[in-house]
């Protein structure tokens, strides 16, 4: 994946550069990047299976990639998270400073249980979006 793209981007996001030196940082990297190129779980042997759902059983979670997958997935969302946590120790409610406090901003202030802005469901939709956007970086040909 191009680092410069990337770093444009999760710029957007959190307001801070991924710095190439910073072990945690490099592994996210390269874990997204893989993320990126391997389209998730998404693999020739569980396209052939007749439903979706036998990715997840034991005995073919590591013949279709959905171990690995659920792993990136995992250290991704963490990753993600940690930034949230922090945005939201700092959180200035009128000067946002990327579309992270945005994204809380607009979860502070719904109340509709309905919305997917709504409390700890609106983070989770947050962070499940982000990891979403893969698809689209993939079909703009970032990679």
């Amino acid at each position: 994946m191009n680092i410069s793209v990337l770093n444009a981007l999760w710029n957007i996001l959190v307001g801070e550069r991924l710095e190439l030196d910073d072990p945690k940082s490099s592994k996210f990297i390269t874990m997204f990047d893989n993320l990126i190129r391997q389209g998730g779980s998404n693999s020739v042997s569980q396209n052939l299976l007749p439903h979706p759902i036998m990715t997840t059983w034991p005995l073919l979670r590591d013949i279709t990639g959905y171990s690995n997958a659920a792993q990136v997935f995992e250290f991704v969302a963490d990753f993600v998270q940690g930034y949230i946590n922090d945005h939201k120790k700092s959180l200035d409610q009128d000067n946002p400073r990327d579309f992270t406090d945005l994204m809380l901003i607009e979860i502070q202030q719904t109340n509709d249980k309905d919305s997917s802005f709504y409390g700890k469901m609106g983070e989770k939709k947050f962070i499940f979006n982000f990891l979403m956007y893969r698809h689209n970086i993939r079909k703009c040909g970032i990679i």
